[in-house]
């Protein structure tokens, strides 16, 4: 190293212009051979807004996760949202408010892109004859990816199901993680055991 090295005391704004950089850099060089992938940059966006109080968020974020890993996560939140449903009835209200482009994805309008979503959506429960009910919010849509994962008929790699899941709700476990972590139920996962 050469030449005079200039520190500066920290502050707040430096701190955040620091973020914005860093963010910034990974974008750029993310960026010489293609797009920045939907859930990486949704990371980066964390980091930008400033990590006081989202470092756990930003560290164990699923951008950073093997697909299988994320997969198990959602389904892992997935779980602790159903039992919030008997338990918690505001909580669980809330966490669904907070999701609202998951509201009505259970329409006569909407099809699934996912052949294995959409045979999983239209399976028909033998004992009745009638398509199994989904929830209109973010809960149905759980649960419905839920169901395609362990669909007795498909035999999927647990390996693919979050590019399954991500033809029809593309953010879906970035923004279920996020909403979450904001009320408090991400750090009961300990992602740190899985991830180091």
């Amino acid at each position: 190293m050469t030449g005079r090295l200039h520190i500066t005391s920290f502050t707040q704004d430096t701190g955040d212009r620091d973020y914005t950089a860093f963010a910034s850099c990974v974008e750029e060089f993310l960026c010489l051979r293609e797009t920045v992938p939907p859930h990486v940059s949704r990371w980066l966006n964390i980091i930008r807004q400033g990590v006081i109080g989202d470092e756990y968020l930003i560290r164990y974020n699923t951008a950073l996760m093997a697909p299988t890993q994320v997969f198990s996560t959602l389904m892992s939140l997935r779980r602790t949202l159903e039992s919030l449903h008997s338990a918690n009835e505001a909580l669980y209200t809330r966490i669904v408010n907070s999701l609202p482009e998951y509201n009505l994805w259970h329409s006569h309008f909407y099809a699934c892109v996912n052949r294995y979503m959409e045979k999983a959506r239209k399976y028909q429960v033998n004992r009745t004859g009638l398509e199994n009910p989904f929830d209109q919010n973010i809960r149905g849509v759980l649960t419905l990816c839920r169901h395609c994962s362990e669909h007795p008929g498909f035999e999927l790699e647990e390996d693919f199901m979050l590019l399954i899941v991500e033809d029809d709700f593309p953010e879906l476990a970035s923004n279920f993680q996020t909403v979450m972590f904001r009320e408090g139920w991400l750090l009961p996962l300990n992602l740190e055991q899985a991830m180091g």
